[in-house]
């Protein structure tokens, strides 16, 4: 945790790329960390105690975390999707069209985060 905090307190120091940041980190990450539950505790482990050094509220952490981990780029991402698709034996939507479904909902999810960020910041949730 003490070897990461200069880099997170750059990213930190504009709250837009911290919240969007922690959201691309959550989306790239899931490919290797394949279940939910796992990444979450492992990551709000590590970036609660690094959040809340630098005056950010663990809730803006959560949060960002908690609104990009669903991905379904590939099958094993997501269990609700992968039960989902399997429920109709993969007949009703390929799935290579429904990744695309998936980039759009990412990206709605980032933006959604960004325009957060001035209401959190009226809040006092970024120190």
């Amino acid at each position: 945790v003490a070897t990461a905090g200069p880099l997170f307190e750059r990213l930190a120091a504009n709250p837009y790329a911290f919240v969007i940041g922690i959201g691309v980190s959550t989306i790239l990450l899931r490919f290797l960390i394949v279940s939910e539950m796992a990444y979450l505790n492992i990551v709000m482990a590590f970036l609660i105690p690094l959040s809340m050094q630098m005056g950010i509220s663990p809730w803006v952490v959560g949060f960002a975390v908690y609104a990009t981990v669903h991905p379904w780029f590939a099958l094993y991402q997501n269990p609700v999707y992968l039960a989902a698709y399997y429920s109709v034996d993969g007949q009703m939507a390929r799935h290579s069209s429904l990744a695309a479904y998936c980039a759009l909902y990412m990206l709605t999810c980032l933006a959604g985060l960004a325009a957060c960020v001035p209401y959190w910041q009226f809040l006092g949730l970024f120190g």
